[in-house]
């Protein structure tokens, strides 16, 4: 995930090339900082429950017969799985507002980077946000912050 790509790793996981030309935020906090700035945080090891699943940039990654579901992000509690790439914990904290912040290891398509990012769910559970804070230099760019849509559970399966 060194930018959990719920799919937005241009080499790795690219959803769209559009997705994939920004560049990290020149204000972003350093790696294990509190994902929002209000309360204090807590340093994780696993994703939490609210943010794990299957979530879509849009409705047709959520379809799993499509072979083209390039925006598709499931979070488990070790990882987070983009279309071509793995993103794992490495120094990560929660925050008040349900969402983690840091540092994340990637590997996809032969390649390693890392990535500081935040993910926070938003309208009841139904929307994860992604924003890059941090990429490691080398790393594929993602223009965010990226929306993703929860997908319903029969269409989810893989």
């Amino acid at each position: 995930m060194a930018a959990l790509a719920a799919c937005g790793e241009v080499a790795p996981d690219a959803p769209s090339p559009a997705a994939e030309t920004g560049t990290a935020s020149p204000s972003a906090p350093s790696p294990g900082a509190s994902p929002s700035t209000s309360g204090s945080a807590t340093r994780i090891s696993q994703f939490p429950a609210s943010l794990q699943g299957t979530w879509g940039l849009t409705p047709n990654d959520c379809d799993r017969s499509r072979g083209d579901a390039k925006g598709i992000l499931t979070i488990t509690a070790e990882e987070a799985r983009f279309y071509e790439s793995r993103a794992r914990m490495i120094d990560v904290a929660s925050g008040a507002d349900g969402g983690i912040a840091g540092t994340f290891a990637f590997t996809g398509e032969g390649m390693e980077w890392q990535r500081t990012m935040r993910l926070t769910p938003a309208e009841g559970g139904t929307v994860l946000i992604r924003e890059d804070l941090v990429t490691e230099a080398g790393a594929p760019p993602v223009e965010g912050p990226l929306r993703y849509t929860r997908c319903p559970l029969k269409e989810s399966v893989r």
